[in-house]
């Protein structure tokens, strides 16, 4: 059992020693494989080192905290079908973001006409046209011969004309899990190639009903939970992966570690020799489900403050007659666009509040927009540039007209009582001093560039690690090794780890000790042998 902080990120683990049968000693330098026990999951971490120091080495990682925008859709299915991942997961998420419409046919579109048939028709050298089509092709379609730059105009013309980032975040990185189908500049390295497949999480395979199949090298999808689970034993493999019927191995830390020059664009992978995503760690976690795993991480960095203010109009209005009845009972506030039917007073619609009688939303935001107060005027001018966004949904169905004083008292004289001079019959009567319409406003403003907090993608120190992970409950983690070879004896485990000082070694009725990493003294060094 190894007892480790819940900040340490592994690289690899190698348990060594001999095997003895019969008191006889028949050989050494024995490496054997491991299982690990079902309660601790491995969660992939990418890093690379950008700046090596003396005394600590700045680590980069966008690797799963990239998926964070997506995480409510994706970690729960495994196929991702548009039309259901627009209506359910960005209507739903982005309902009054101006653009987020553009996107209801971006597979269909932009995908499956424009950036995969331009890729495949070129890539293919017309291999599926006759000289009419090329022609028709040429003409109407795209007459240079580099698809990167045909697909890159395509996907760089959407993304400027969506306004929030996040649905530009969520555009950029569906295109960079498509890296195997399309010729970008946003694809990883350029795209057309299968390598993304072990740099991210998660990729998107085509499949024949143009929907997109959920593929993972690091996860599995359980069907009876419906999620994302970690592979297990996943540690034994020693960042060894089978891909396309071929072993690829990610690179393992090495024992001193040197720096990687790296871009500063997370999404920069467009080079043959790039560097990005260098080494492959391993957060371990009693979180089983992915989605559990990120209920402790705290990746999310707000671009906009949620604020309200409120808009008031006076109503032309006062109050009946005392003497008036009402069958139906008066309320002390009346939706905006019932106002005339439930008034009890008038039978002129909003005229009272607007002086005219609009019967819309669309009417009534174009008046606010033109003769409500400076504050309100302000959002709706600069909501298009996506200054501020505003709830208008909220709007619509909190406003109402209030009554100020506002009282209402069932009468019910007895029959022989006619309307005299202080009676009024049967029925309601209505109070109030004076009607105040009132528009509650919901709105976010983005905040300015200068005072956006960085996402932390940086870590110079487990304690920066230990930043975005809000599990306090669980400090540290046991893993539990267990090892099938008959006759074997322990002597040493080679340890390579960051973000971490010491551990604990227990073997049961033989050892319990705990052993300080050379991490603690040089966070150059990231290797440690543990003599049992």
């Amino acid at each position: 059992v190894l007892t480790v902080p819940n900040s340490i990120l592994i690289s690899d683990i190698v348990f060594k020693g001999r095997i003895e049968q019969n008191n006889l000693q028949i050989e050494n330098n024995v490496i054997v494989n491991f299982k690990t026990n079902d309660d601790v999951s491995f969660y992939p971490f990418v890093l690379h080192p950008i700046s090596v120091q003396k005394n600590y080495v700045l680590w980069f990682s966008h690797t799963l905290l990239m998926f964070e925008n997506l995480r409510d859709y994706m970690f729960k299915k495994r196929e991702l079908i548009w039309k259901d991942f627009y209506e359910k997961f960005l209507i739903v998420n982005f309902t009054y973001v101006d653009g987020v419409q553009k996107l209801e046919h971006f597979s269909e579109d932009l995908l499956n006409k424009k950036v995969f048939f331009v890729t495949q028709t070129l890539t293919s050298n017309f291999s599926n046209m006759d000289e009419s089509k090329r022609k028709e092709f040429k003409e109407k379609i795209y007459n240079g011969n580099d698809p990167k730059q045909y697909c890159d105009f395509q996907i760089h013309s959407l993304l400027d004309s969506l306004t929030n980032e996040k649905l530009r975040s969520i555009v950029r990185i569906i295109i960079l899990m498509l890296s195997k189908h399309i010729s970008s500049s946003f694809c990883f390295k350029g795209g057309l190639t299968e390598e993304h497949e072990l740099y991210l999480p998660f990729y998107l395979e085509r499949t024949l009903d143009n929907s997109y199949a959920i593929k993972s090298n690091y996860f599995f999808f359980d069907d009876k939970e419906g999620e994302w689970k970690p592979k297990k034993n996943i540690l034994n493999e020693h960042n060894a992966f089978l891909l396309h019927d071929k072993v690829i191995q990610m690179p393992i830390i090495l024992e001193k570690i040197n720096e990687v020059n790296i871009s500063n664009s997370p999404l920069d992978f467009n080079t043959s020799n790039s560097h990005n995503f260098n080494y492959l760690f391993w957060n371990p976690s009693y979180s089983k489900f992915l989605s559990n795993y990120f209920n402790i991480l705290n990746p999310e960095v707000e671009f906009r403050t949620v604020k309200s203010h409120v808009v008031e109009l006076p109503v032309k209005s006062k109050a009946p007659d005392w003497r008036v009845r009402y069958d139906k009972k008066p309320e002390p506030t009346i939706g905006i666009l019932h106002y005339g039917k439930d008034s009890n007073i008038l039978g002129d619609g909003t005229k009272p509040i607007f002086g005219s009688d609009l019967r819309t939303w669309y009417e009534i935001w174009d008046y606010l927009e033109k003769r409500s107060d400076e504050t309100l005027k302000e959002i709706l001018r600069n909501a298009p540039s996506g200054r501020y966004i505003i709830n208008k949904a909220h709007t619509e169905e909190k406003a109402q007209v209030h009554r100020i004083d506002f009282r209402t008292e069932y009468h019910n004289p007895p029959a022989h009582t006619g309307r005299g001079p202080s009676g009024g019959g049967t029925g309601w009567s209505l109070y109030f001093s004076r009607e105040v319409a009132k528009f509650p406003i919901l709105y976010e403003e983005q905040i300015p560039s200068g005072e956006i907090p960085k996402v932390n993608y940086m870590f110079k120190s487990k304690q920066d690690f230990t930043e975005i992970q809000k599990d306090k409950q669980n400090q540290f983690i046991d893993i539990v090794f267990e090892i099938s070879e008959d006759n074997f004896i322990l002597e040493q485990i080679t340890l390579k780890s960051i973000f971490a000082d010491h551990i604990t070694v227990r073997i049961d009725g033989y050892l319990e000790k705990n052993y300080k990493l050379n991490y603690e003294d040089n966070k150059l060094i990231s290797e440690t042998t543990l003599i049992i």
